[in-house]
This record gives structure tokens, sequence and C-alpha cells, in this order.
């Protein structure tokens, strides 16, 4: 990993990395390597562990959403959350649901029917939030996804369904993800 000995300034990062493409190109291939699978790691390792997720279950999530689970995912979600790439946050859902509703609704269902998301609903940028006061390498930086509404609003039906099985999936030991547990 390369090490900084400055910061941004006016697009440019001195020392080491010079071109905002060059940064770029550095960012993405951090998080490249650090979400790709491992070469040798071996996929029958976790055909040991019980299968947890039911049939039911995996059922439940896959069905269509109601119109009205559809609603409730847009007033569900903060309607000034950061927008994504459209442009678009919840409030403007919000505010022309009453015309833009019936379109949306289809919309999100034929994504459950089909397993097919639409070009450009799951694009996203990313905000790179230092997390100390003088950032000196890239895994100093927290990256925080400002994704699409119509992506968050999938996420959202589908986060709202998991919701009830989670405590019997996650482990009294573990403490995130379930409600009442502090991390």
């Amino acid at each position: 990993m390369t090490i900084y000995e400055s910061t941004l300034s006016n697009n440019v990062l001195y020392n080491n990395i010079s071109q905002q493409d060059d940064l770029s190109n550095h960012v993405v291939g951090f998080y490249q390597t650090l979400f790709t699978k491992k070469a040798g790691l071996n996929d029958d390792a976790l055909q040991d562990f019980p299968r947890l997720v039911s049939n039911e279950m995996n059922f439940e999530l896959d069905k269509e959403p109601t119109v009205e689970e559809i609603r409730a995912a847009v007033f569900d979600l903060g309607p000034t959350k950061s927008p994504g790439p459209d442009g678009f946050a919840g409030s403007f859902y919000r505010k022309f649901w009453s015309k833009i509703g019936p379109d949306f609704c289809s919309e999100v269902i034929d994504f459950f029917r089909s397993s097919i998301m639409p070009q450009g609903w799951n694009d996203t940028h990313i905000a790179l939030i230092p997390k100390v006061l003088a950032p000196e390498t890239i895994s100093q930086f927290r990256p925080i996804s400002c994704c699409n509404f119509r992506y968050k609003i999938i996420s959202k039906i589908l986060a709202s369904r998991m919701k009830k099985w989670l405590p019997g999936l996650v482990s009294e030991m573990q403490a995130a993800f379930t409600g009442g547990r502090l991390i």
C-alpha cells in the first residue's frame, strides 16, 4: 500500500500520486483487491455449517412485493439522505408519489419477477471519509456508499423481510444486526 505524505489539494495528491486518474485507479484497485476472493479459498469449506435459511425464508425473500410494501419502504427511508448518481433523494419520490408511484412499483415488481436489475439502478458514488485527522493511507478512509434511491428501496424491502428472522440466524455472541444488542 502506498503511503501518502500529503492530503488532497486542488484534486492533486502530492508525492506518490500526482494525477487524478492515478488516484482514481489506486482507490479502485485497493477496494477491488479488498473485496475480491483470494485464490485458494475453498468454496466447500462452508458445507459443514448448518443451513439456517429455510426454503420458506427464501420464498418470503424472493416473492413479489406488494404496492403497499413498496410504498412503505419509500416512506420509511429518510427523505433527505444523500442521493445517488441519479440525483434523486427520497423527498422527490415522496412528493411525486401520486404521479410516479404506479410506474415505480411496476419497475420494482419487475425486478423481483426477473431478478434483473435495470442498468444504472445499482450505480453508486463512493465518498471517502477520513478516519483520522491527516490520513496517509487509503485504509485510513471509511468508504460511504451513496446509492440510487431505487436500489435502496429493494434493499429496504429485503431488510424488512429478513428482520423477523435475524434473531434466530445471528448468534447470541454477536451484537450487530439484531435489535436490542449493542456493538
